[in-house]
């Protein structure tokens, strides 16, 4: 009998962790696809750049970067105009805070409002590009980086 309910209460409480789980993402999808019209580009790029990230992969993350872009660092402002030059001063604009903070967020508690989606306490913004006139197109960029 107490074996039984032992195995009762654990399958109850991983049912619970997952249904919780699917809860929470479903709540972001459902944020992502009420502000921009559909979660699935913004979930596809989220994923794609954990990976560039933790692979230190610095073209990859040249190729998701809105260019030109502005990065203030130790409060001086740069103005990078193209991956090349992203790519030459990479560990420039790469701090250990960054990487951190990609490594750390979740998807499914990530920050988004009408300007775009946060990374951690704001090193890292991201949104959808338009990429014709009716906005039908986007193309997901990152668009700030705070170091």
């Amino acid at each position: 009998m107490t074996k039984s309910i032992i195995i009762l209460s654990i399958f109850i409480s991983v049912f619970m962790v997952n249904a919780f789980s699917q809860e929470i993402e479903e709540n972001i999808n459902t944020r992502l696809t009420n502000l921009y019209g559909d979660y699935l580009p913004y979930q596809t790029f989220f994923q794609n750049m954990k990976s560039y990230f933790a692979n230190n992969d610095s073209t990859q993350i040249s190729n998701i970067i809105q260019y030109p872009i502005q990065i203030i660092i130790n409060d001086k402002k740069s103005n990078i105009s193209n991956k090349k030059e992203f790519i030459k001063n990479y560990s420039k604009y790469i701090t250990n805070t960054i990487k951190k903070a990609v490594k750390d967020q979740e998807y499914d508690s990530l920050f988004a409002n009408s300007e775009g989606l946060m990374i951690g306490n704001g090193q890292i913004w991201f949104t959808g590009i338009c990429k014709d006139d009716k906005c039908i197109k986007i193309e997901v960029k990152i668009i700030a980086i705070n170091p």
